[in-house]
């Protein structure tokens, strides 16, 4: 698979998204997933959620 790149829009906030080949490294700005989140486990499953369903979670960055 190829970098694959989408953006999302809501009110004010922009979030830019990019999937490429990996092993399940999740960075945002710049942070792991659980640095960014701490301990709100339930709001990690949640972000977790669509690359669970699509069985992704531990094959895209």
């Amino acid at each position: 698979m190829a970098k694959v790149y989408a953006t999302g829009r809501r009110k004010t906030a922009i979030a830019k998204v990019w999937l490429e080949n990996g092993n399940g490294q999740l960075t945002i700005n710049g942070q792991t997933l659980d640095a960014w989140l701490g301990g709100h486990e339930s709001i990690k499953k949640r972000v977790m959620q669509p690359l669970n369903v699509a069985k992704q979670e531990t094959s895209v960055n």
